[in-house]
């Protein structure tokens, strides 16, 4: 898993086999990771894992990952 913060705002990438279906997924925090939402499927066809999650200056959040073609 990999973690990205912008002021109080996390970001949490991490690849899970979970339930035999490889994903990769993210969720957020607005309190410094005291809470995070629902994970969102950034990809759930076929991801081999590695992630990384950045925060832009525009405050996006940038998530990447290995995945099959």
């Amino acid at each position: 898993p990999q973690a990205a913060s912008s002021g109080r705002r996390v970001a949490l990438a991490w690849y899970t086999e979970g339930g035999d279906a490889p994903r990769a997924r993210v969720a957020f925090s607005d309190d410094a990771g005291t809470h995070f939402g629902a994970p969102v499927d950034v990809d759930g066809s076929r991801p081999f894992g590695r992630v990384d999650v950045e925060w832009t200056d525009s405050g996006d959040v940038l998530v990447a990952w290995l995945g099959a073609d």
